[in-house]
């Protein structure tokens, strides 16, 4: 890609970004022991983000690409940027309560308006049909499920059982967290699936089995772990010592 084809971040990427920056400036300055100044701050960070940016960019063509149509995807609305751009336009359609259920997705020029809407964006076909309010739903879901999640692990018997099911519950939640942002633009995308919507058989099963070792644990997070077990050459020194 040339220079001349980078495009240029929007004003709220750029704010944002400023934002961020003087956070974790804030954040150096009040760390114990460590004395630097603002302008030493932003040009450590302002390094770091660089040079990690550009590792992965070089080393990953597709993450400098996702990049870019993060920043902009109306530098290209017809090419690189298009399937953002239907998106946004198909949340825009959507409105308040959205156009029904079954009635968005109209075909322009023969195809779909939203390529691979069926995996990558299934959060906007829902946003167009359902609108905000079947939106903040189905996202209101994956809140109960975090909720009961970190519940299970709350009331778990021992720590392993709390870690896995707090685990488990934020697995399924950053899932929806990631697709759902970068449906909207607020994140670059990434591939990751919706629970239980998106189209996979791998996905499904695999969120299945989440929910499946949350019930699991829910049912005996109650019962005290099991008392270890002797070991046996512990009982033959006992013996012996008998």
């Amino acid at each position: 890609m040339s220079q001349s084809q980078l495009p240029t971040p929007d004003p709220v990427s750029s704010d944002l970004f400023r934002a961020a920056l003087r956070r974790a400036q804030a954040e150096f300055r009040e760390m114990p022991g460590l004395k630097l100044t603002e302008a030493q701050a932003a040009r450590l960070l302002s390094f770091d983000s660089a040079l990690c940016s550009a590792v992965l960019a070089t080393l990953f063509e597709h993450i400098g690409t996702r990049i870019a149509i993060w920043l902009d995807p109306f530098a290209d609305p017809l090419g690189a940027g298009y399937q953002v751009v239907q998106s946004l336009h198909a949340f825009a359609r959507g409105g308040l309560l959205g156009m029904g259920l079954g009635n968005g997705l109209p075909l322009i020029g023969g195809r779909v308006t939203i390529p691979e809407v069926h995996t990558d964006f299934p959060l906007a076909a829902l946003g167009e049909e359902l609108g905000l309010i079947g939106v903040l739903g189905v996202l209101g879901i994956y809140l109960v499920i975090i909720e009961r999640g970190l519940r299970i692990g709350a009331a778990a018997a021992d720590d392993f059982r709390s870690l896995l099911a707090t685990g488990l519950a934020l697995v399924v939640g950053i899932q929806a967290f990631i697709i759902a942002a970068g449906n909207l633009k607020v994140l670059p995308l990434t591939g990751v699936t919706l629970p239980f919507i998106s189209y996979g058989g791998s996905s499904l099963l695999a969120n299945g089995l989440v929910i499946g070792l949350l019930l699991a644990l829910s049912d005996r997070g109650v019962e005290p772990p099991p008392p270890p077990r002797e070991r046996r050459w512990r009982r033959m020194r006992q013996r012996g010592a008998d």
